[in-house]
């Protein structure tokens, strides 16, 4: 789909299909049931909230838009973090989409998110470690994975279902790409560099967080 007035969805054999999306600007777009779901950056005044709408695309293009809603976050700037099921990231929480095509917060971040997505069954943060000293989310303590060469950022996978912190790796860079195998590898590259991780053989961090790993809403 292409973010021009008007959109098209452009398909592999066959002409561009105008779609009439309502009054926004696309900020995020992500493959939804039969079709696509895309987050709309709506005009408002100067000094007003931001302001977002969501809307489905069928295949065929038929459009279904939501009502528009604000977040209550100071610059608040949404992206898809999963697909199935619908779900958006902030800088400081993540929202479940409902079936009108409303949001409902389901878990807020206790640090602010610099990168976020979807890997195989699971999502992942970078997250920007809050002291050098092996303290801070989602980890506390000695047994911090990372080095202090190695602490610039963490790559936080968490649980698609729970949305708990399951494992936590050292990054050198804030923009990774992430890819998963079908027995569960994780594959992250960035930098210039490419690891893998077996799927049991991760940091665990759940037997180590202290004082809970994600705040309840």
């Amino acid at each position: 789909m292409l973010p021009e007035k008007p959109a098209r969805i452009v398909r592999s054999g066959a002409d561009p299909l105008p779609v009439a999306l309502p009054e926004g600007i696309v900020q995020s777009v992500t493959a939804a049931a039969d079709g696509f779901c895309v987050l709309l950056n709506v005009p408002r005044p100067r000094d007003a909230p931001r302001r977002f709408r969501l809307a489905t695309i069928t295949d065929d293009g038929k459009v279904v838009a939501g009502p528009v809603f604000t977040i209550q976050e100071r610059h608040a700037y949404p992206v898809f973090i999963s697909s199935d099921p619908l779900r958006l990231a902030t800088k400081e929480g993540l929202y479940a989409v409902q079936g009108d095509l409303t949001i409902t917060p389901v878990r807020p971040l206790p640090q602010p998110e610099l990168r976020c997505g979807q890997v195989g069954d699971r999502l992942w943060l970078v997250a920007n470690p809050s002291d050098g000293k092996g303290g801070g989310w989602p980890v506390d303590g000695p047994d911090d994975p990372s080095s202090p060469d190695d602490r610039r950022w963490l790559f936080v996978l968490l649980d698609g279902d729970t949305l708990d912190p399951v494992t936590v790796l050292p990054l050198s860079t804030d923009d990774p790409y992430g890819a998963a195998q079908d027995d569960g590898t994780l594959w992250i590259a960035g930098n210039g560099a490419l690891r893998a991780a077996p799927r049991d053989a991760v940091f665990n961090v759940l037997a180590r967080a202290t004082g809970g790993l994600l705040g309840q809403p």
